[in-house]
């Protein structure tokens, strides 16, 4: 158990809305203002809400009293709060709508930032301050932009100096930088920028040369950041906003021009101007500052202004097109410049824009396709004025792009939403067909998806329906009928048919009969109904032909909706039912055909086992029950009360079938799923209110209610609790059950063992309670709620005192006879119902009477509890681990424990309940006894939390204390309402001081102390809503855990400091306020990896695991290499959420990157290379930060050099994160070169190799390499020294196999860059270190086998990749002889690879499936299978054996082949022995070989049956084997091979139609039966898949005897309108007429445990373990479907002993033993009256047999 996911449950705790922002703290020199005026100076010391509810009374009376106090006020409170603080919007928006108080704010604004900008500043921290709250006035709000323009040159003065303060900090080379302060700085100057653009663009024209005398500071400013490389590229574009904006004001507006002038004769600009990215900021601002009619001018050359500098931009963009930051800006520019728009700009800008739509990064692909879009808007707009030229140019530059490629559907979908579907239609040939088409390729789905969308919905606007349905509608419903469409394009076609049908009703006239004329498959034809029901058409068919005859809604027959609802797909039975159910009107009525099929579906659908369904399921059925009432009441108002017949009553007819079916599906062995559905559906019916039903109870349904009060599952107990609530009480007390409800019985169980039995003592006590209180207090006094209760809870106090004082004199023996959780379990109930109103003294008596109980029960399990290993303490010496008794029974640990722990559980949620009833309970007197059981409870939760070692007891009193805390919490009594602080001050100064008493458990995670802490500081978050526990809690403990002493106080300190922070920032509760504080902790954790006392380092990677679930999420895979994308993140993205953590981690792998001693160990480096691994580069990383992955890179190449080889792992895992697009291919080839030294050392060749082939293997999709620019080959080619020295004398083979690893993702992911002269001398390496490189046996070679296997599959990759295949056979042949076994078995995978039958384990195996071919030439070639004989004959490795037998297997006819290898013959052998030894070997071989023999002998015997050759004695003893091996205590494998025979034989001989000649009846009922046995197993398996395969073969047509038949290959999808196996079971059922064998099929011995006894077995088992194997079969529910058949087709008047005739007759009966087994025995006990236990299946067959209905 979990305990961080204990959560209080939400009827125990109701948790207000909390407040997500911080009060707004006022500065010292406003305090003195405010504390002039009683409520202002209250605002200071008030929290958040009381704060913002203020400020609300202040603005409701301010119209009345506005004086010049309030309103300064509100400018203080407006300039000191946060941006976005709820304060500064109330304020900001009252302001700006009332005219009356603008004017005053605005002066007294002006005065408080004058006096703010006037304050001195001395580094670029003073000026953070007063630039946030200048960037808030100008945000929306008019008045603080009037405050601004009245400073304006006062405050560019401020920034000019902010900027030059900066910079002389970025530039001071005295100081070295952190990363993380460099980004702070580069945050402010971004917000000073853009500040200082707001006031060019702003300034008064009598301010403007004042301005333009701060230009020439500002524009050096502007020069040094916008040329630096670390300035983010946001920051950079606005500094050329700025450089242009200054120019054009301080000389003219045409003087932008100048800038274009090559020769230009401003040295600022030269300099700018000679760097990429601020020229590209340069160019992008002139389009954006300059208005468009201005950049049309000419200029010198004759060429326009707008295209010269279009393809300024283009050539940056061309030139550094690696960059997502520079292409992200060059799509802003051209999405700016598009409003000039003309031919020679679309022909320059649509080809760039179509390669940035296919970029990486998401931003580029978005601003690219704004840029498109107004291109298409501008052109449109030019044809309207007449140049047609222009928009033609540019659909058909559209048009003709690559249909595979995702720009294509984008400039589609934006010629639509501009143009109209007709143009964008004529963009080119089968446009629409295209689009329809595409949403197959993932790639461009999502593109065309939303291009589809937008032309439907433009198209509908204007055509015709007879066009749209031609065009649009029929187009789409040809695909939908396409089998191969998944469910994912389906649901886009469904989608996009009810928005068809929704912007047109009319279509439904003409979809209608293209839907009931077609033959597609089911799930198809559902999706196009279900279409038509969300657009609301079946609405508007149903008024015309709702009364067509076998037809619902005159749609679907009636027919084809039963076959979906027990379709093989469980989508397809969703979708059934969802017809049926789903309608817009709740009042809408249901038919009587309706309400069949829905009673036809929960038949085969209610014992449903995947939760997912379900659910999904009950859902459905929960809005049927709704509805059913609802469209009840509207049937009755419409029937006419003067006619006699009464048109509702199939409603009530229903309800009373619909209640059978459930009762019937609570037979004794039903499955989980069954009960639960069916008493939920039974508690939805009880619920319903209908006029005129009257629900009629019968005896055996309250019989089988009661007995399902002792179900394994608690919400069953709890349905079923309720249905016997509501049932007569009459019937209740009249009639004498099965299940005893006597008190004593009742607490008899409760006394039990086993804890399944008490809970269900305590729902018989609720029963007793409720329905029967005399059975608990006889008399009058049983009518008084009260009475009854005390008296109960008196009873279990009781019997509780009787136990405790057998514990109390022997624990051990109280374990067995009295274990007291279970009384105590009863107890908690009866505390928690009763109330003091009328029997006051009675109750406080009571009260004292549990609560001594309590302390004596946590006495007598204390030694346990407290134990340092409580797991396996026994408090009295044993015999290995148990004390045996005199009775005969044991004890064991495990049981003692048990007992010590349930109680205790039981002991805290009854002490919170007492303490909650004492605090809520006014009559609860004296109130000296309230503070006396309060303190002393509080004293008990703590002592059981600090000295408790036993996770399963603190996680549970955690519960019970967490509930008393929140009764504290919410008590208006101040000594109660403290209490809990007091505690959590005293916990906390236990933990500072080291905690000198040692009561703190500094192991088993602080045992405890995390949850003592957390329910303290939880409890108040969620009671209160206040934050300030927590912040103040979570502070404290950072700083503990951050103590630098080195003594052992200190290190048990930080060590509970750090267990309690992991469990505060797991629980989700608390994820916002948790953020703030996450960073330190993770720093923390980090740190605490070098600790030097292992405690402290357990509990920092504790912290540390928990940090990282809580920052990237659970893991979604169980790959932790290959982790999904939803848990990682950019690093732009986790570096600004935790930039303190960029410094630390750069630093700790500086210290690996500066110090070569690689022995070092270094323990934080692991955790910081793991946190790297889930990063992975931003598109936009440089835009708004410089905290850039790519400085990571050089020193994770560093971390290689490691020692430890997890390092060198976690090193290569991170590798790829810390690289970008940019730097792979350099990055790379440096590597290599490290590689090219012969001298380096192993360990760091290893880890280099490692991170190469990482690298590697993350290729960026859409990189080129250009081999004559790059020294890649010759570097790779300068390392094969690495394979060379394999084959030497000292070979070092670990890293020649990661050379051979690294050489195939080379072959693979690179083909183009190698060479085959290269190849050709790895080719020659490898085959002298396969076959010649041996060694001796004596030598000790770590990694040589694993490296020969690996070498043997690049070889063979090798000789496909460059087509030598006539090498091949002869290679496979010699690896097959190799004395290595790793070789041999590398060979054997490679054929089964071959097949298709092999489950890739690595990248070596993964590439050769995708590229091998030619299994022919093995299969025609003898020598192949006298290979695998040898090593079938030879091989003493069961994995080689099971291979052989595996290939052997497939090839088939190999039967004889495998038993004369298996015996050593190479004579001819007949086929009756092959038969025998199979059988033997099926027998006696290891299990996992088994289903290979079994695999054999079914296709040998297949293969005769067909050629009608087979020996009908052996088939007898075969088919008795083969059934024994459908049994579900088989495996997988075994089972499948079973129903791959059955697949066999009945396309063979359909309707198992086979004529046994030679054998006897007896031996034909043996065979057939026998075979009808391995079916019925194979439909109730417990995998779905082989159940749905058994299913389709057992419902294929009928064919003549060998007719041939397509086969299905292995994972294809199951025949159309396959049934379900429920509905394929009861087919076989009624097909069967013979007596005889449904009797054997009935006794069918399954050897699977269904239903356990209660009795303990000799494991001295406590807890029920339910159904152990197969959880789907239920063999009661068979047994007695095949007694109803048996008396259908049987006209005996006695069953039972006509049975038991057949079944005696000599010649049948070794047929039912052998399928029987045991249940012939108990069946005849059965019918002879036997009283003790006997199988649930064998009563209930032989009960049903004897019922007369």
């Amino acid at each position: 158990m979990n305990s961080n996911n204990l959560r209080i449950r939400s009827s125990d705790i109701k948790t207000r809305n909390t407040t997500c922002f911080d009060p707004v703290v006022i500065s010292d020199c406003y305090k003195k203002i405010l504390n002039k005026n009683e409520i202002f100076a209250g605002f200071l010391e008030a929290k958040s809400e009381n704060q913002i509810s203020i400020i609300k009374q202040i603005l409701f009376r301010i119209k009345d009293n506005c004086t010049h106090d309030t309103v300064h006020f509100l400018v203080i409170v407006y300039l000191e709060a946060d941006i976005k603080h709820p304060a500064k919007c109330m304020i900001s928006r009252y302001v700006t709508k009332n005219d009356f108080i603008q004017k005053e704010f605005t002066e007294l604004l002006t005065k408080e930032l004058d006096n703010l900008i006037n304050k001195p500043c001395t580094d670029y921290n003073s000026f953070v301050h007063v630039i946030t709250k200048v960037t808030s006035c100008i945000e929306n709000f008019h008045s603080g932009a009037a405050a601004v323009q009245n400073l304006e040159i006062k405050l560019a003065e401020y920034f000019k100096n902010c900027l030059y303060c900066c910079i002389s900090t970025l530039s001071d080379d005295s100081k070295a930088l952190a990363p993380t302060e460099k980004n702070e700085i580069f945050t402010l100057v971004h917000s000073t920028l853009r500040l200082l653009l707001h006031i060019i663009q702003k300034i008064r024209e009598e301010n403007t040369s004042n301005l333009i005398a701060l230009f020439g500071d500002i524009r050096i400013s502007l020069k040094y950041l916008i040329c630096d490389e670390d300035a983010p590229m946001d920051t950079k574009s606005v500094c050329g906003l700025l450089y242009v904006s200054t120019h054009v004001l301080e000389n003219n507006s045409d003087s932008w021009i100048d800038i274009l002038e090559s020769g230009h004769n401003d040295d600022n600009f030269k300099d700018i101007l000679s760097d990429e990215s601020a020229k590209l900021c340069i160019y992008s601002a002139l389009v954006t500052v300059i208005p468009t009619n201005k950049l049309k001018v000419e200029l010198p050359t004759g060429e326009p202004a707008i295209i010269k500098i279009t393809k300024k931009i283009l050539e940056i963009g061309e030139r550094r097109s690696w960059d997502a930051a520079v292409s992200l800006g060059v799509s802003r520019a051209l999405a700016a410049a598009s409003a000039g728009a003309g031919a020679a700009l679309l022909a320059l800008a649509v080809p760039w824009l179509c390669g940035a739509l296919e970029a990486g990064a998401d931003a580029v692909q978005h601003a690219a396709a704004l840029a498109l879009r107004r291109l298409v808007r501008r052109a449109d707009l030019q044809r309207r004025d007449g140049n047609e030229e222009v928009l033609d140019a540019l659909v058909a530059q559209l048009g003709a792009l690559d249909r595979e490629r995702r720009s294509f559907y984008v400039g589609v979908c934006a010629l639509g939403a501009e143009l109209g579907a007709e143009r964008a239609l004529r963009a080119g040939a089968g446009v629409r067909a295209a689009l329809l088409a595409a949403l197959r390729a993932q790639p461009v789905q999502a593109a065309a998806t939303t291009a589809l969308e937008t032309l439907l919905q433009k198209h509908i606007q204007s055509a015709s329906t007879d066009v749209i349905f031609e065009q649009w509608i029929e187009p789409i419903l040809s695909h939908v009928n396409d089998d191969a469409v998944d469910s994912s394009v389906l649901n886009i076609l469904e989608n996009l048919l009810v928005l068809a049908l929704k912007l047109n009703s009319d279509l439904m006239d003409h979809i209608l009969p293209r839907i009931q004329s077609s033959r597609a498959q089911t799930r198809n034809l559902l999706v196009g109904v279900s279409a038509l029901r969300r657009a609301g058409g079946l609405q508007r068919v149903g008024g015309v032909q709702e009364d067509t005859e076998g037809c619902w809604k005159g749609v679907l027959s009636y027919e084809l909706l039963e076959q979906a609802a027990v379709d093989c797909s469980e989508q397809n039975r969703i979708l059934c039912i969802s017809l049926i159910v789903e309608s817009p009107k709740s009042t809408e009525i249901f038919t009587k055909d309706e309400l069949d099929l829905v009673l036809w579906f929960l038949k085969f659908n209610i014992n449903a086992q995947q939760p997912h369904f379900r659910q999904l399921m009950l859902s459905i059925l929960k809005r049927f029950i709704k509805r059913l009432e609802s469209s009840y009441g509207a049937l009755i108002r419409e029937n006419d009360p003067t006619e006699a017949d009464n048109k509702s009553q199939y409603y009530l007819t229903f309800i009373d079938r619909l209640e059978e079916l459930c009762y019937d599906s609570l037979l004794q062995g039903a499955n989980y799923s069954r009960r639960y559905v069916a008493l939920q559906l039974l508690v939805w019916t009880a619920g319903l209110t209908m006029r005129g039903y009257v629900r009629r109870w019968q005896y055996h349904q309250i019989e089988t209610l009661l007995y399902h009060l002792g179900d394994s599952y608690e919400n069953n107990k709890a349905l079923a609790l309720e249905l016997l609530c509501q049932c007569p009480v009459d019937m209740i007390k009249s009639k004498k059950y099965s299940t005893s409800l006597e008190l004593k019985d009742i607490l008899a169980e409760a006394s039990s063992v086993k804890p399944t039995d008490c809970v269900t003592a305590v729902y018989k006590l609720k029963l007793l309670r409720s329905v029967l209180p005399e059975n608990i207090l006889p008399g009058t006094d049983s009518n008084i709620p009260n009475n009854v209760k005390l008296s109960l809870l008196t009873t279990l106090l009781d019997e509780l005192e009787g136990q405790l004082g057998e514990c109390e004199r022997s624990l051990v023996l109280g374990a067995r006879r009295a274990p007291m959780y279970g009384v105590l379990h009863c107890i908690a109930l009866g505390v928690q119902v009763v109330s003091p109103y009328g029997v006051q003294e009675r109750w406080v008596r009571s009260v004292r009477r549990v609560l001594s109980a309590c302390v004596r029960v946590c006495a007598s399990v204390r030694a346990v509890l407290t134990c340092a290993a409580p797991e396996g303490h026994l408090p009295t010496a044993g015999h290995m681990g148990h004390i045996p008794l005199e009775d005969g029974h044991e004890v064991t640990a495990q049981m003692v424990l048990l007992c010590a722990w349930r109680s205790i559980k039981e002991v805290s949620l009854i002490l919170s309940t007492l303490v909650t009833q004492a605090l809520t309970h006014d009559e609860f007197k004296p109130a000296a006894l309230r503070s006396t059981l309060v303190r002393q409870v509080g004293e008990m939760f703590t002592t059981l939390l600090t000295e408790t070692k036993h996770r399963g007891a603190f996680e549970q009193v955690y519960v019970g204390f967490t509930r008393m805390l929140t009764s504290l919490w919410r008590s208006r009594n101040p000594e109660f309402n403290s209490l809990p602080k007091l505690w959590l001050e005293e916990l906390l100064s236990s933990i500072e001081s080291g905690d000198p008493d040692r009561r703190l458990c500094s192991t088993r995670r602080s045992a405890g102390l995390p949850f003592m802490i957390q329910a303290l500081v939880i409890t108040e978050l969620q009671v209160h809503g206040s934050p300030g526990g927590f912040e103040a809690c979570t502070g404290r403990l950072l700083r503990l855990a951050g103590a630098g002493a080195d003594d052992a106080a200190a290190a048990r300190t930080r060590c509970h400091a750090l267990n309690v922070l992991r469990a505060l920032l797991r629980d989700r509760g608390v994820t916002e306020r948790g953020a703030p504080c996450a960073a330190d902790a993770l720093l923390l954790a980090l740190q605490g990896f070098e600790r030097r006392t292992w405690l402290e380092r357990n509990s920092a990677t504790l912290l540390f695991s928990a940090l990282m679930v809580r920052i990237f999420g659970v893991q979604r895979n169980k790959d932790s290499e290959n982790l999904c994308v939803r848990n990682r993140m950019t690093g732009r993205i986790f570096f600004l959420k935790y930039p303190k953590l960029y410094d630390f981690m750069l630093e700790k792998l500086k210290e690996v990157h500066d110090d070569n001693e690689e022995r070092l160990l270094r323990p934080s480096l692991y955790p910081i290379l793991l946190l790297l691994a889930r990063l992975y580069p931003s598109s936009l990383e440089g835009t708004v930060s410089n905290l850039k992955l790519a400085a990571f890179a050089p020193l994770v190449r560093a971390c290689a050099r490691g020692a430890a080889l997890a390092t060198r792992r976690a090193a290569a895992r991170a590798a790829p994160a810390a690289l970008g697009a940019a730097r792979y291919i350099p990055h790379i080839e440096e590597m290599y070169g490290l590689l090219s030294d012969m001298k380096i050392k192993r360990n760091y060749c290893h880890g280099i190799l490692l991170q190469l082939i990482k690298l590697l293997e993350a290729k960026p999709d859409k990189l080129a390499i250009d081999k004559s620019k790059t020294r890649l080959l010759q570097l790779v080619e300068q390392s094969s020294w690495i394979l060379r020295q394999s084959v030497g004398g000292l070979a070092c083979y670990p890293i020649a196999d990661e050379y051979i690893k690294m050489i195939n993702i080379l072959i693979w992911r690179f083909d183009g860059l190698i060479e085959e002269d290269f190849i050709n001398k790895i080719q020659i390496t490898l085959n002298n270190l396969i076959f010649k490189g041996t060694g001796s046996k004596n030598e000790i070679n770590p990694g040589r086998e694993l490296c020969l296997a690996n070498a043997a599959y690049l070889r063979l990759i090798i000789l496909h990749r460059y087509e030598k295949n006539n090498d091949i056979r002869q290679f496979v042949y010699k690896c097959l002889a190799h004395e290595c076994y790793e070789v041999t078995l590398s060979a054997l995978n490679y054929l089964l690879i071959l097949h298709g039958v092999f489950e890739v384990e690595n990248s070596l195996q993964e590439h050769l499936r995708e590229i091998c071919s030619g299994l022919e030439m093995f299969e025609s070639d003898s020598t192949y299978t006298g290979s695998l004989c040898r090593i079938l004959k030879s091989s003493k490795y069961l994995e080689c054996t099971q291979k052989c037998l595996k290939l052997l297997t497939l090839k088939r006819d190999t039967a004889k082949i495998i038993i004369q290898t298996k015996m050593d013959r190479d004579d001819d052998i007949s086929d009756d022995f092959v038969v025998d030894k199979l059988l033997y070997y099926i027998d006696n071989e290891h299990e996992n070989l088994m289903h290979f023999y079994l695999g054999n002998l079914c296709n040998f015997l297949c293969a005769k049956m067909a050629a009608g050759d087979v020996n009908e004695s052996k088939l007898v003893k075969a088919m008795n084997v083969i059934f024994s091996c459908s049994l579900p205590h088989n495996n997988d494998e075994t089972r499948t091979v079973v129903v791959e025979f059955l697949e066999n034989s009945l396309k063979m001989f359909p309707l198992l139609d086979i004529h046994l000649k030679s054998l006897s009846e007896e031996e034909q009922f043996s065979v057939l039966t026998a075979w009808w046995g391995c079916a019925v197993a194979a439909l109730h398996d417990d995998e779905e898949a082989l159940r749905a395969r058994a299913a389709a073969a057992l419902a294929l047509p009928a064919r003549a005897p060998g007719a041939p038949l397509p086969a299905r290959a292995p994972g294809a999808p199951l025949p159309a309108r396959a049934p379900g196996a429920p509905l394929a079971a009861r087919a076989a059922l009624r097909a069967c007429a013979d007596v005889r064998r449904l009797a054997a099929l009935a006794l069918l011995d399954w050897k699977a445990e269904v239903c356990a006894s209660d009795a303990l077995d000799e494991q001295t088992r406590v807890f029920d373990q339910n159904e152990r194997y197969n959880i789907y079969l239920e063999e009661t529910f068979w047994a007695r479907d095949c007694a109803r058949r048996i008396k259908e087709i049987c006209d005996e008047k006695n069953l039972c002993e006509y049975i038991y005739d057949l079944i005696h007759v000599k010649n049948y009966r070794e047929t039912f033993e052998n399928l029987c087994g045991d249940n012939l025995i108990m069946f005849e006990k059965s019918i002879r009256g036997y009283e003790g236990e006997i199988n649930p299946k064998v009563k209930i067959f032989a009960d049903t047999l004897k019922t007369t209905q």
